[in-house]
């Protein structure tokens, strides 16, 4: 159960520190060069103009990036079969739901995207008050299908996605219906198989409203380690309406040496090291997923509905976030989404 005293970084101050961003990015490619970290990224391929869009990621990451990229979903097929490979007989991931067909959407969709013309909408309904799950899991634990010779991800990747919240929704639970967990949301997660090769929940980025607040922030917890729960330092605003870019580092341990690291629009946000990342080292895999899940949500177009979209979701070996956030396209683009009306 989270702990809700916990210190966050407000929205205005991570709007704040974008915006600040985007004019050293300005000013220094006036000038032709960026320092990120202390050392020059090689530069971008190319910027686009603000009615352009790149494909994907790889049409704004350097060759020198790109090379380490492991897999992606960009959604352009307007399918999300970069997640299923339907072809593949021994795929290495899926599209999992859990739920009636009727209440359950995971489609590509043209609504909104951050490259190209579509990206992935995740869709429940009927998640209210704890009386029934359900959920759009987009799952991946190879960088290809295993037919097609896929692996497992290495021990060390990041794992990233741009995702976008149409509406302002809240998945805290209230007394008297409150079980005792206070209310979970999970949008990004790791599973690893245990000794009999049961896939267990190792850890989630949920995303939580804060009644103090007002506003969605995001939180990572585990139920296999203690403390079980990990959270900004400062708050943290999740904005509805706008395109926001999570990346974490994550290294597979099982013993207790392994390390998580979340990043929200390139700022580090959490972090979690000397943690077990694996239930068993028989099994020291990640099984990296994105989706919609949940028991309880509310704000939604009815009582127990969510949305959420995802786009040009990466596996690399290096992390991406710098390079992106190098990009004027990129803080242009998330500036000026605007909110979709539904």
């Amino acid at each position: 159960m989270r702990d809700f005293h916990l210190d966050r970084m407000t929205e205005t101050t991570l709007s704040r520190a974008v915006a600040v961003r985007a004019c050293a990015v300005l000013l220094l490619a006036f000038l032709g060069s960026l320092p990120v970290m202390g050392q020059d990224l090689p530069p971008l391929k190319q910027e686009f103009g603000a009615a352009e869009l790149p494909t994907s990621l790889r049409d704004i990451l350097p060759d020198q990036l790109s090379k380490h990229i492991l897999f992606e979903a960009n959604h352009e097929s307007g399918t999300l079969d970069e997640w299923s490979r339907p072809k593949a007989k021994y795929p290495g991931g899926g599209v999992l739901n859990t739920g009636p067909e009727n209440e359950i959407l995971a489609t590509a969709s043209q609504e909104v995207a951050f490259t190209g013309s579509y990206s992935a909408k995740a869709k429940i309904v009927g998640a209210f008050r704890g009386k029934a799950k359900r959920a759009v899991r987009l799952m991946r634990w190879t960088d290809k299908p295993w037919d097609e010779k896929g692996d497992y991800f290495p021990k060390q990747a990041f794992y990233s996605t741009w995702m976008f919240v149409p509406e302002k929704y809240n998945s805290n639970k209230y007394a008297p219906w409150d079980p005792g967990d206070g209310g979970w949301w999970n949008i990004f997660q790791f599973k690893a198989n245990d000794e009999n090769e049961e896939s267990i929940p190792v850890w989630a980025l949920n995303l939580y409203f804060s009644d103090e607040r007002q506003q969605m922030e995001i939180g990572l917890y585990s139920q296999i380690n203690t403390p079980n729960y990990f959270g900004p330092q400062e708050p943290v605003a999740v904005p509805v309406g706008r395109w926001i870019h999570l990346e974490v580092g994550y290294n597979v341990s099982a013993t207790g040496s392994g390390s998580v690291e979340v990043w929200q629009d390139s700022v580090r946000i959490i972090t979690a090291s000397q943690v077990k990342t694996a239930v068993t080292p028989k099994n020291e895999n990640a099984v990296w997923g994105l989706g919609n899940y949940t028991d309880h949500v509310d704000g939604g177009e009815a009582p127990g509905s969510s949305v959420l979209y995802f786009d040009d979701a990466i596996v690399s070996k290096v992390a991406i976030h710098d390079a992106l956030f190098k990009s004027a396209w990129v803080l242009q683009r998330i500036e000026s989404a605007r909110r979709i009306d539904r």
